[in-house]
């Protein structure tokens, strides 16, 4: 059992129910901030990577 066996409906409202507790405003915050991390860390490791070239 592993997340491949989750069906698309299962994913809706599990999106539906972290919708209603956490409201729009907030997941867009949180999005926001996750993607910006993200970058940050990409950014990182390019130039990580640049170094040992």
């Amino acid at each position: 059992m592993g997340f491949s066996n989750i069906s698309p409906w299962s994913l809706l409202i599990i999106l539906m129910i972290v919708v209603i507790l956490f409201g729009t405003k907030h997941l867009k915050t949180a999005s926001k901030d996750l993607l910006d991390t993200f970058l940050i860390f990409q950014k990182k490791l390019s130039k990580q990577n640049k170094r040992k070239k």
